[in-house]
């Protein structure tokens, strides 16, 4: 690194003037000391003229003018070459005529991207620093008069990538002249610093090789040392506390091959005073991996070669890994590394996750894995049960699978997680990938199934985790009546249940609570669901429905509270004479609640139906249907408590021969 501005560019609205350097006046006292530029080059809006080329004797320097319309940003000189230091703080002189003030020197900005940081020290330079206006630079010839030595000090920071030297210019378009000449910028006497010397950019040190890590410092008594194989991006260290006088440092190199290495040096005391290599240099590695590399599909039982480069190895060990580098099992120990390759018949292990680590013989340390996994491909693969699957005993299942180059498999189970297997068939063609299992009375958790080539064993594949299989559990559940029901003698209702694992069941109802059951019906198929009962006309408020499996009685569910059967009103008989005609009359009183008398009139035996249905054409209640002698007749409807709302309601009388409705409307 260098620590001294050596030549400067001219930027006019962060453009460079039409991509040329000024060129450095000859006549410099020193290397730290010199004379601004003459230059033949044209600026938009404005023109440049050669100057002088005698040393600062009052006869040349450099004007810097604003024109009368502002075009953007402010006079600016960027420095070109190295970056100084970090951390240091530096003394810049510059002479100075013309309208210079505290509001329109703005002293040395740092660069980082496209931000620009103001690096004045204000505690020595005593000024505030202003912001920038618009303006146009023009270079021309003056004389010297009436000169001002200004000194400015600034602190370098860390990791710029240039710096800019700021004028302000007028921000109204009138006219800003100054002059500046000779300019040095040092650093300033006794302050600690800090130098990568070696390596500082495209250095290639090998793996396990010694270097040396050079540096140069002042004022600091101790140093830190760190590397980097990212670019910066993470720090490792290499050393700490070692005396910065004796500039150097014996590393053996880590076997972390990298390209984008870099080393760090750094006072002990403060460590944010620190250098870094310039450019990156290479760890180069005794042995690399080059197949397999990552993102291959070698079979398993095939054969490939294992290849890699190595220097200085007289022997390598060989491993491989199926869970990305956790566990190692061994390939081949002690191998000669000149050969670069050996023939692999790659076991019956499949996995996503593989690589292959290359070690040397004689130092374990010293090795090089795949950069990314490869799959070793299996020649048979359990699809299903793969994990997580629950399957009931003495339900039938498909075991299928995948296979390759194989043609007879064998199916196993386990329901301990492997330790023991149990035969499902010896041998099926492996073509048909899949098996109809009926599975046994077996129950576990833990159970796997294993499927391998049937003239060799070592060919087989897992199911992926275990999968369960369950005890037969049938079970079944009254759903209608449950409990608060009010259900007529006489009228139709639909019993109804689920179920599982029940083939038929029995039906039964009680009428005291459970004390002793009635049979509805003896076997009814269970998958239905429902069945259609008449309820008897048995009146009771103790009711209860059974449902029973008819194979296993002990498999049942009961109403789980009771129902009501109410007393169904019989229809009064009312001849007194032979009606000549059918005739449905109005029922009374209407609107009702909670009953209404229905009377209609038979001239002859008919059979009768006399049914209630809402608004929606749905039936709700049968209060007759039966055969009746010729008469008068009287039916008094009681609705019941629950299940009927309020509205209109139709009722209906049919005989083979008559049809008659009539409208009336509860109100509750």
């Amino acid at each position: 690194m260098k620590l001294f501005v050596t030549f400067f560019i001219l930027l006019i609205s962060s453009s460079i003037v039409n991509g040329q350097e000024l060129m450095r006046n000859p006549g410099f006292e020193n290397a730290d000391h010199f004379e601004f530029w003459s230059a033949d080059v044209t600026v938009t809006g404005a023109s440049v003229e050669p100057v002088n080329t005698q040393a600062h004797s009052g006869v040349w320097s450099v004007e810097i003018k604003s024109g009368t319309t502002p075009v953007g940003d402010r006079t600016r000189l960027m420095q070109a070459l190295l970056t100084p230091q970090n951390n240091i703080n530096y003394k810049m002189t510059i002479w100075i005529k013309g309208n210079i003030t505290a509001d329109n020197f703005l002293g040395v900005y740092g660069l980082s991207g496209i931000d620009e940081v103001a690096l004045g020290i204000d505690s020595l330079n005593n000024t505030a620093l202003a912001d920038p206006d618009s303006g146009r630079i023009i270079i021309t010839q003056v004389a010297f008069q009436n000169w001002t030595r200004i000194n400015y000090f600034f602190n370098s920071g860390q990791n710029f990538t240039g710096y800019l030297l700021k004028f302000d210019e007028a921000a109204d378009g009138n006219s800003a002249t100054v002059y500046l000449d000779d300019f040095s910028i040092l650093p300033v006497p006794g302050q600690a610093t800090v130098q990568v010397t070696t390596p500082n950019g495209g250095e290639a040190w090998f793996v396990n090789s010694q270097q040396n890590i050079i540096w140069s410092s002042q004022n600091i008594t101790d140093v830190n040392i760190d590397y980097s194989t990212n670019n910066g991006g993470l720090w490792i260290n290499v050393a700490s506390s070692i005396p910065a006088a004796s500039g150097s440092y014996s590393w053996t190199l880590p076997n972390t091959p990298s390209t984008e290495c870099l080393v760090r040096i750094s006072d002990a005391s403060l460590p944010s005073r620190f250098d870094v290599s310039d450019s990156n240099f290479t760890i180069v590695p005794l042995i690399t991996v080059t197949a397999p590399n990552g993102g291959e599909n070698w079979l398993a039982t095939s054969q490939h070669n294992i290849t890699w480069a190595s220097q200085s190895i007289t022997n390598v060990n060989i491993e491989y890994s199926m869970d990305n580098g956790t566990n190692w099992i061994s390939i081949i120990s002690s191998f000669p590394a000149s050969g670069g390759s050996y023939n692999w018949t790659l076991p019956s292990t499949p996995s996503t996750q593989c690589l292959v680590r290359i070690s040397d013989t004689s130092n374990p340390l010293l090795y090089d894995v795949s950069d990314n996994v490869f799959t070793i491909v299996p020649l048979v693969t359990v699809n299903v049960p793969n994990g997580g699957e629950n399957w009931i005993e003495n339900s039938q299942h498909n075991i299928t699978w995948s296979s390759q180059t194989i043609a007879n498999v064998k199916i196993e189970y386990s329901t301990d997680n492997g330790t023991s297997w149990i035969s499902i068939v010896a041998s099926i063609p492996a073509s048909g990938g899949s098996y109809n299992w009926t599975v046994p009375s077996t129950p576990s958790t833990q159970c796997l199934v294993r499927i391998s080539d049937a003239s060799n064993s070592a060919i087989y594949d897992l199911s992926n985790a275990p999968f369960t299989i369950s005890a037969s559990n049938p079970t079944i559940t009254v759903t209608v009546p449950n409990g608060g029901e009010i259900w007529e003698g006489n009228t139709n209702h639909l019993i109804r249940w689920t179920r599982q694992e029940v083939s038929v069941v029995k039906i039964e109802y009680s009428t005291n609570n459970g004390s002793t059951w009635i049979v509805v019906i003896a076997a009814r198929p269970a998958a239905f669901g429902s069945y259609n009962w008449t309820v008897p006309n048995t009146p009771s408020t103790q009711c209860l429905v059974r449902i029973s499996d008819t194979s296993n009685t002990s498999v049942n569910d009961i109403s789980d509270s009771t129902f009501t059967i109410e007393q169904s009103v019989s229809v009064e008989d009312l001849r007194s004479e032979i009606p000549d005609e059918y005739n449905l009359y109005q029922c009374y009183p209407n609107p009702f609640n909670p009953s209404t008398m229905i009377e209609f009139s038979l001239p002859e035996m008919a059979n009768v139906k006399l049914s209630i249905y809402n608004a929606l054409g749905e039936k709700v209640a049968e209060l007759v249907n039966t055969s009746l002698q010729a008469g008068k007749y009287q039916y008094n409807w009681n609705v019941p408590q629950s299940g009927i709302a309020t509205g209109m309601y139709i009722y209906e009388l049919r005989t083979d021969n008559f049809v008659s409705v009539k409208k009336m409307l509860l109100l509750k």
